[in-house]
């Protein structure tokens, strides 16, 4: 792929049974599932190498691995239909790619494995659905865990360490504070919980788009949540954040120590994002270098992985634009951000179309699922979401690829999909 010299560009209805009814030969999907969990709670600690990979690097790998081998061997039933929109997507990234250039292979490999898991899944079957639930409750307790050896060790709040990855892990406890939402909502006790573990975590770490996220989702969300109880949430959330606004040590995250506005800086001050006054980890000064740079290939970009190179010549290192919206139109332009947003938002859908439909252990699998692709539409807009699969993209598609397989299961069908 040709070089390109970017300081010269830049210019100034289905009724359901009990679970059990899904016990249909070996239950496959629950050890796939087990492996998925273990592997995200193992990628807490992404830091650590072993040969030359980070953790976090081994436990996507070995994930895709074991879901390549289950979609082609060892499936239960057939893939549904809804996997196969992502086809296109794949199609025009390996094209717009260098597949003789490392990380171009890398990139395609992390894109492509959250589909692959949700393939495998979903073509696999389960003998009790609860255990998933049970698995994510364990999962939140493993992070939980990870968070704190990681304060131990530097003695700060904040988690960083020399060994873990706390914008990593905050993103698995959206997807826990959805579990506990969903829990909640149901009369589950240990649903508030893990909702107020998981954002407690998100908040001393200092996670922007998660302390953000997990309040939306609760006000908009899937969830069986009274209009009354929305409102009151409203307001105390409102007066929440007033409070905190005033604690020396958020005004110390939100504006820059340079900017002299620590201690007085105002809601006005926020809201012009000025990125000589806002914190915003070099968010706010990249990105219009990088928007200058899509304007002038708004269709189909630059390819491959060009963001990367783009970011560590312009500064030194930057190597993601911490904005996916950015990365899909930088990289494969309005096009790949089309063709990928298309079978995103069509899972979406079919998930929210079966919210509220057949037996509770079905319903929150749904629940999870439609939640969690909405955080992840949210996430994307200031991380790296789509390259964070080891903490976030293959668990959630494994959820929703569990809620298919159950659907197919309740269905009495062991050969399609048709609700999907």
């Amino acid at each position: 792929m040709k070089e390109i010299d970017y300081r010269k560009s830049i210019s100034k209805t289905m009724k359901y049974t009990d679970n059990r009814s899904y016990a249909h030969g070996k239950t496959s999907g629950e050890s796939l599932f087990l492996l998925i969990i273990l592997a995200t709670i193992l990628s807490g600690a992404g830091k650590h190498s072993v040969a030359g990979f980070n953790l976090c690097g081994w436990a996507w790998l070995i994930v895709l691995f074991f879901s390549v081998g289950y979609v082609f061997l060892k499936r239960k039933r057939v893939v549904p239909s809804v996997w196969l929109a992502w086809l296109p997507f794949f199609s025009y990234i390996l094209f717009r790619s260098d597949i003789t250039y490392r990380d171009d292979i890398q990139r395609i490999c992390i894109i492509i494995s959250p589909v692959f898991v949700g393939m495998a899944i979903s073509s696999l079957r389960f003998k009790n659905l609860k255990k998933i639930q049970l698995l994510y409750y364990f999962m939140l307790f493993a992070t939980v865990a990870n968070y704190l050896l990681a304060v131990i060790q530097n003695g700060e709040l904040n988690g960083f360490s020399s060994w873990n990855i706390p914008q990593g892990f905050c993103m698995t406890l959206t997807l826990t504070a959805i579990v506990g939402i969903v829990d909640w909502t149901r009369g589950i006790k240990r649903g508030l919980l893990a909702l107020c573990l998981s954002y407690a975590v998100c908040f001393l770490t200092v996670s922007r788009m998660p302390i953000l996220t997990i309040p939306f989702l609760i006000l908009f969300g899937p969830f069986s949540i009274s209009l009354r109880k929305r409102v009151v949430i409203v307001i105390l959330l409102c007066l929440a954040a007033i409070y905190a606004f005033t604690m020396q040590p958020v005004r110390e995250n939100i504006f820059r120590k340079h900017s002299g506005l620590q201690g007085t800086g105002t809601y006005e001050d926020i809201i012009e994002l000025d990125p000589s006054v806002i914190s915003s980890g070099g968010r706010l000064n990249a990105w219009p270098y990088y928007l200058e740079m899509i304007k002038k290939k708004p269709f189909f970009g630059y390819g491959g992985t060009e963001t990367v190179k783009f970011g560590n010549l312009m500064f030194g290192g930057w190597s993601h634009p911490h904005n996916d919206y950015i990365r899909l139109l930088f990289d494969y332009g309005m096009a790949g951000l089309l063709l990928y947003l298309w079978p995103y938002i069509l899972l979406l859908v079919k998930c929210y179309r079966q919210v509220g439909v057949g037996s509770a252990d079905v319903e929150w699998l749904y629940r999870v699922s439609s939640g969690g692709l909405l955080a992840g539409l949210l996430l994307m807009i200031t991380g790296n979401t789509i390259m964070y699969v080891a903490w976030f993209g293959n668990l959630l598609f494994a959820t929703v690829g569990a809620a298919f397989s159950a659907t197919a299961s309740l269905s009495g069908s062991n050969e399609s999909h048709p609700s999907l």
